[in-house]
């Protein structure tokens, strides 16, 4: 099994690597870190959201000022609105050139799944978070990836020993508020150093079959960043 998974994650990065800009594209993950200390994840995304409707909503309040007074009112909005344009102009303008650089940097990489809401096993137009272990290492083990996927999601069934603590913690905050990121996988559970466990959603339009219905995965990542992950699009997953 080992022989055939590593052969088909080499053909999809083959596929990906020689892919044209007509063929399909991934879609950007839920966090992004550009590598300057701002993590675009799902708080950023708010913020940025938030100052374009303040944005919209100020230059608008002034504009039907403007119909009745041409005072401090109206210069207050004008200044404000602007300054909320600015801020959401610039979040747009880094959230746009830190997916440029995701998308030119993340690789594919075998993963198996650890945990994922029950309805993406089945079909459906639902997009949910999910975890997978990630290996990031040059040859890795799919029966090797499969067990170390099943003792992480088991260590949130109960008490743990001290060096699984940190990984069970991460997955009970991450179920509670889709915390979008990775932890490494201690090496007495994974059998080496390359293994980490990544949040993702869960995309069906990147699923060959639209859902859940296998144990290994590849998905698109950078090894190097603190940021989620996404599904690879079956269009270059290999034929078999």
């Amino acid at each position: 099994m080992e022989e055939s998974f590593a052969a088909l994650l080499e053909a999809a990065r083959r596929r990906f690597a020689a892919r044209g800009p007509e063929q399909p594209q991934p879609e950007l993950p839920f966090c992004i870190d550009p590598g300057n200390g701002r993590r675009y994840d799902a708080m950023r995304q708010m913020r940025g959201t938030l100052a374009g409707l303040l944005a919209a909503l100020l230059l608008l309040a002034g504009g039907v000022t403007a119909i009745f007074t041409t005072g401090l009112v109206l210069q207050v909005l004008l200044v404000a609105g602007a300054l909320a344009l600015v801020m959401w102009l610039l979040y747009r303008l880094g959230m746009k050139r830190a997916g440029a650089a995701w998308r030119r940097e993340a690789q594919p990489f075998a993963a198996a799944v650890v945990m994922a809401h029950s309805s993406v096993y089945q079909p459906g137009p639902s997009i949910v978070p999910g975890v997978l272990l990630v290996d990031f290492g040059p040859q890795p083990d799919a029966e090797s990836m499969q067990r170390a996927a099943k003792a992480a999601g088991a260590t949130t069934e109960g008490e743990v020993a001290a060096p699984l603590r940190e990984l069970r913690d991460w997955l009970l905050a991450g179920m509670q508020r889709a915390d979008f990121g990775r932890v490494k996988v201690p090496k007495d559970l994974a059998g080496n150093e390359t293994s980490w466990l990544v949040s993702l959603r869960l995309d069906r339009k990147s699923m060959p079959n639209g859902h859940l219905d296998r144990p290994l995965w590849f998905v698109l990542a950078r090894a190097d960043r603190d940021e989620s992950a996404e599904l690879l699009p079956h269009a270059y997953w290999a034929d078999a």
